[in-house]
């Protein structure tokens, strides 16, 4: 996270991540993202395969 925050659903459960968070997600997870606030957020997403 560069600026903001999110909320990243995985599978059944959800976190927040704030400035300066990363977070790596197993292949194949279920997974979504979302901006529930008002405020711009801008995230890095970087995928390996």
């Amino acid at each position: 996270m560069l600026k903001g925050s999110v909320e990243l659903s995985l599978e059944d459960d959800i976190f927040e991540l704030n400035e300066g968070d990363s977070v790596k997600i197993p292949f194949g997870m279920r997974h979504k993202w979302g901006n529930p606030n008002e405020v711009e957020s801008k995230v890095i997403y970087i995928v390996v395969s």
